[in-house]
């Protein structure tokens, strides 16, 4: 399977905070604030802090998040989809109603129409106070004016994450 969980071994739980992390609060509240849109969307390029950002907020969140890495050898929507539902089954979450968060790190590294198929049947199929996470180095190929007029997408872009 193509679709890899990282750092190992925690399998599909958020990553550990590195040495030096700085912490976000603002953006945290920004993204603990926008539980009815269904889609968080963190797009910079390398070393800004998506990854941090979004375990910083797991953090905060009561929520159970799921974590994929998605990895450049990926094939097709049906190993992405694989991997979501092991993800699942290994959280072994048994309140679908309560909320959940499920994280696609790294999805710059899967080809666009893997990404954007399998986004938007998750994006279908969200449970109530769910929400995908794509954390990414591009710009998704997602109907993200339509998300966005629809007030169920939240953003977070290289001028939200630089240091000042």
């Amino acid at each position: 399977m193509s679709v890899t969980c990282a750092p190992s071994p925690t399998g599909h739980r958020v990553p550990p905070f590195r040495s030096g992390f700085v912490g976000r609060p603002a953006l945290v509240k920004r993204l603990l604030d926008s539980r009815d849109a269904a889609l968080a969307l963190i797009v910079a390029p390398a070393g800004y802090g998506k990854t941090a950002l979004v375990a910083e907020w797991a953090e905060a969140d009561e929520r159970p998040f799921t974590w994929i890495t998605l990895d450049p050898r990926d094939g097709s929507p049906a190993d992405l989809a694989g991997s979501v539902v092991e993800a699942f089954e290994e959280g072994a979450w048994t309140d679908r109603d309560s909320g959940y968060v499920l994280v696609l790190d790294d999805a710059h590294a899967i080809r666009p129409a893997v990404l954007k198929a399998v986004a938007m049947a998750l994006l279908k199929g969200l449970g109530p106070s769910s929400q995908l996470v794509l954390a990414s180095r591009t710009e998704p190929p997602l109907p993200v004016g339509r998300l966005r007029a629809h007030r169920e997408l939240v953003e977070v872009r290289t001028a939200d994450l630089v240091m000042t």
